[in-house]
């Protein structure tokens, strides 16, 4: 890993504004201990990430691999604020500011399906709201599906509409591995036309699922399994509650290529999220008695 840096550095340092102009070469050794897909992440300032793009897919094979397929795609998914109506610490500033000068307003009309987009309304206090998405609410996430106003819903670093595009073939069976590398957007995830078949959350293997999509949350990983039929297939990342999509393209012969916009109807199918799933026999823990037991209550109200 290289990192930019105007003097030696001897421990890992991102400062903001510092990130121009920065060299180290970094190397460690590690023995992975399971197979799977992972994100890698520098934690640093929101800007430094900003400047720096870095989010990255570390892939570790099992050399054992039980699974068969043709091919395999990495379909990495971000929701985007990147230098398009701010930067990453704009959109901090400004949620740091809380409800409290939201004027009081009434939400109970809103519905709670979709994001209402604030845009450049004026608060209170008078200063305008360039990032707050309200209402934005979802059932099969408990209520709150972000806070955040994104341009752009990305796959693999792309738009919708200039998508990235995966060529297969009719009958061809790929392993999607996909990745949720946002930071407030959960996604349904569902290819046109196909069942998917779920196999891993998080790099360990689960009974196997078959589902029209599944919903992958924030820093969440699936492989999932598909054949893949004959045309012209959108991959569709929807932004759960906020009325916004991400798109790939998966064509295996000719047809038209969906819209930007596109909403395939295994969207609306059978939907499935991780704590529905259960782990595969050969890594499941043993049954063991519970030595302390803590209560954690997550009330999902930030007045407690």
């Amino acid at each position: 890993m290289r990192i930019q840096a105007p003097r030696p550095l001897t421990v890992l340092e991102i400062m903001p504004g510092g990130t121009d102009g920065m060299s180290l070469d970094l190397m460690r050794r590690d023995r992975a201990a399971d197979p799977g897909i992972n994100e890698l992440l520098i934690v640093a300032s929101l800007q430094a990430a900003h400047k720096l793009g870095i989010t990255r897919v570390s892939l570790v094979e099992d050399p054992k691999e039980p699974l068969s397929y043709d091919s395999e795609w990495i379909v990495l998914i971000d929701d985007c604020v990147d230098g398009v109506t701010g930067t990453p610490d704009d959109v901090f500033t400004e949620l740091k500011l809380g409800m409290a000068d939201m004027g009081g307003m009434d939400m109970s009309d809103t519905g709670g399906t979709e994001g209402m987009d604030m845009g450049d309304s004026a608060s209170s206090d008078g200063m305008a709201k360039k990032f707050r998405l309200m209402g934005a609410a979802s059932k099969l996430l408990g209520g709150d599906a972000g806070d955040v106003k994104y341009p752009h819903h990305l796959v693999n670093g792309r738009v919708a509409t200039d998508p990235d595009v995966h060529t297969g073939k009719p009958g061809e069976r790929v392993r999607l591995r996909i990745i949720n590398a946002g930071s407030d957007t959960a996604y349904r995830v569902a290819l046109g036309d196909h069942r998917l078949t779920l196999t891993h959350t998080d790099g360990f293997p689960v009974r196997h699922q078959d589902v029209d999509a599944p919903l992958v949350g924030v820093g969440e990983r699936y492989d999932v399994l598909v054949t893949l039929g004959d045309g012209v297939f959108p991959l569709v990342a929807l932004a759960e509650g906020k009325n916004a999509n991400a798109l790939a393209l998966l064509p295996t012969g000719s047809g038209s290529v969906p819209k930007a916009t596109v909403r395939p109807k295994e969207l609306d199918g059978m939907i499935m999220t991780a704590s529905q799933l259960r782990a595969a026999d050969d890594v499941r823990l043993e049954s063991a008695k519970t030595d302390v037991t803590h209560q954690i209550k997550l009330t999902g109200n930030m007045m407690k």
